[in-house]
């Protein structure tokens, strides 16, 4: 998909985020990670650490799953920089039941590979809005 600005791959990358969601409602960690994150992505989860690729951000959502939760991202600034894109945006954590745990910051920079926007690093702040 082409985008012409960055209002457009906001909508673009808030689409793809209601995907992650379904993913991690539907148990598919795996899928997640093929179908959101390059190949060669680095993910710096709010516990802490830095995992690679896509054998590591779906061992990070495999975990996530596992404990329960839920994460509806939320692109707030979209800003594209030739075939790359910043973005900032507000993750609310919810448990199964939909109760709303907590919202957090996080920074994600996306790269366009064929046409197609995935998220190359994905570093979430792990600190709770107030």
């Amino acid at each position: 998909m082409k985008t012409k600005n960055s209002e457009e791959l906001k909508k673009t990358i808030n689409d793809s985020y209601a995907q992650l969601t379904q993913f991690i409602i539907d148990n598919k960690p795996g899928e997640l990670a093929e179908t959101l994150y390059t190949k060669d992505a680095k993910f710096y989860p709010p516990n802490g650490g830095m995992v690679e690729g896509t054998e590591g951000v779906t061992k990070a959502f495999d975990g996530l799953i596992g404990a329960g939760l839920i994460i509806e991202p939320e692109a707030q600034e979209v800003e594209i920089f030739g075939n790359h894109a910043y973005e900032y945006g507000i993750g609310t954590v919810s448990d199964k039941e939909g109760k709303e745990i907590q919202q957090e910051r996080y920074v994600c920079i996306w790269k366009n590979i064929d046409g197609q926007w995935k998220i190359y690093r994905d570093l979430v702040q792990g600190i709770p809005i107030e």
